[in-house]
């Protein structure tokens, strides 16, 4: 793949390889909007702008329509997949909301259950002007009914019965939960990332959690995959945003790696840490062992960030610099 779409602080760019160079291929469309997630179906391509809803364009970023729905004014993550027979999108929201669409983004019905759960438990943020969310949302790629979300802050919950039915498990989980992932070796196990307290791993499906890498100085965790069997990475600041701003050096992000199921961590990151978060990796290889990454400024952190994107062997640890000077970005899309 050598064609991407990068949201970014300031609009929508595309980027692409030629003859080994990486170069924008033309100005940023939806300028001056904050764009947070993504996905794409052909042609189509829907975008959410934090603060200004989802937008949807038919040809390829040409033109664009606005959905004009109020819930969705502060999406925080949007998920494609196939659940229970039909290709839908999923998106949590802020203030905490879980809503689903069956037609590309033009039409969504809340899965009420979320919200009235959040209701009934008063999660709560720390940071002011930010309100708890949904951060992730995984569907269980066996059964195709149920869901794992992600709250931040209110932990794990598992939805099954179409969404129906839901119960929380995070016990022992610090609740600033950012992503969830299933080891497909042995489905019980789960791992999760958080904002706070780094990684967690449940060996029971999630009904007890433990930190892992109890040792390393990282902790607020973004962008979080699996690159083989009990093989992990994840794009890590040290400490939490608020204290970025107060030290020249920045987030001082850095790639960690697992390859024992988060029970010890190999740190790896160019010349010196980076000031700006990683926010976005996506893999490049059929063997998942090479990422692009990209980064940016995550919502809540006072800081100035670079957008500029790396590409990293995991097994070698080897950066390579891609593409720099872009305002801070978001996501990353292959297409």
């Amino acid at each position: 793949m050598n064609r991407y779409l990068v949201g970014t602080e300031d609009g929508l760019r595309s980027i692409r390889a030629v003859d080994g160079a990486w170069e924008t291929e033309a100005a940023a469309t939806l300028k001056g909007k904050k764009v947070l997630c993504g996905q794409s179906f052909g042609t189509r391509v829907v975008t959410t702008c934090y603060g200004d809803g989802m937008h949807i364009s038919d040809d390829y970023c040409t033109s664009w329509r606005k959905v004009q729905d109020e819930r969705l004014k502060k999406i925080r993550c949007l998920v494609r997949g196939e659940w229970n027979g039909q290709d839908v999108l999923f998106a949590g929201t802020e203030p905490i909301g879980l809503y689903i669409s069956a037609d590309g983004g033009d039409s969504w019905n809340e899965i009420s259950p979320v919200r009235e759960l959040h209701e009934l438990r008063k999660w709560t943020y720390p940071v002011p002007g930010v309100d708890p969310h949904v951060r992730d949302v995984v569907i269980d790629e066996k059964d195709k009914d149920t869901l794992y979300v992600a709250v931040q802050v209110g932990g794990v919950l598992v939805g099954r019965h179409r969404g129906r039915d839901w119960e929380e498990k995070s016990r022992g989980i610090n609740p600033d939960v950012h992503r969830i992932l299933i080891e497909p070796t042995n489905r019980s196990v789960f791992y999760a990332a958080t904002g706070e307290e780094g990684i967690f791993a449940s060996a029971d499906g999630g009904g007890e959690w433990h930190r892992c890498g109890e040792d390393v100085p990282w902790t607020y965790t973004i962008p979080f995959e699996m690159w083989g069997p009990r093989h992990l990475v994840a794009g890590m600041g040290r400490g939490l945003p608020n204290v970025w701003s107060e030290r020249d050096t920045g987030a001082e992000a850095v790639l960690l790696t697992s390859k024992d199921g988060g029970k010890s961590w190999s740190v790896s990151f160019p010349k010196k840490t980076l000031s700006s978060m990683i926010m976005a990796m996506t893999f490049t290889s059929p063997q998942r062992d090479s990422v692009i990454v990209a980064t940016g400024v995550t919502i809540g952190a006072g800081v100035n960030a670079k957008g500029e994107i790396y590409q990293v062997d995991l097994n070698t640890e080897h950066w390579q610099p891609l593409v720099k000077d872009l305002p801070g970005i978001n996501f990353m899309m292959p297409v």
